[in-house]
């Protein structure tokens, strides 16, 4: 054991909080990858889901049904963003807005446990999530329209995390819609942002 984890447990958060690295680094590399890869992307995606279905794979806070709301939210944005862009780009823009996403609907939480008590440690581990969002700014212009959508996601997930918290919904079924659409709110703003590097 480390702390309350297991070595299995602290290995999986290491791994799942410092991807965007990796992603923001292979996004803005050289390396090509043939456009025949998505295909590849979305076997393996399903394989895992199917895989962890089967198993009942949960590891520490990733239960069985997180870890398929993941995957399917990853290929869901890489379906969108492969729009627009290759697959490399489109898999590593998908990665980093799934990992945004897992604050950016959690905002109306976060402000609910901050006016709820003390500030503790895990507040400023929840902080990391918004390392994309760095990047994000640092690679992209938004404008007045993408604060909006920004916006109308937060009031979503405001108004259904607050149905599910006075059980007006149950919460199995608001999470997983929530995070779908605050990630299409994602999504949808960075697609119609400008790449900075058009300007130079």
């Amino acid at each position: 054991m480390i702390g309350q984890q297991t070595v299995i447990e602290y290995f999986t958060q290491v791994v799942v909080l410092g991807q965007p690295l990796f992603w923001m680094w292979m996004h803005d590399s050289r390396i090509r990858c043939p456009d025949v890869l998505k295909y590849y992307f979305y076997l393996n995606g399903f394989g895992f889901i199917i895989f962890v279905t089967a198993m009942g794979i949960q590891v520490g806070f990733y239960t069985t049904s997180l870890l398929v709301q993941y995957a399917l939210l990853t290929m869901t944005a890489t379906f969108l963003y492969s729009q627009r862009n290759p697959i490399k780009e489109a898999v590593s823009l998908a990665f980093l807005t799934v990992f945004l996403n897992s604050f950016y609907w959690e905002i109306p939480l976060h402000l609910a446990e901050l006016f709820s008590g003390p500030p503790h440690l895990g507040m400023l581990v929840q902080l990391w999530r918004l390392v994309p969002a760095v990047w994000f700014l640092r690679n992209y212009t938004f404008s007045d329209r993408s604060h909006r959508t920004l916006a109308k996601g937060l009031l979503f997930s405001l108004l259904l995390t607050g149905a599910a918290y006075f059980r007006i919904i149950p919460g199995w079924f608001t999470h997983p819609v929530v995070r779908l659409g605050c990630l299409l709110c994602l999504v949808k703003t960075i697609v119609e942002a400008k790449p900075i590097s058009a300007d130079r």
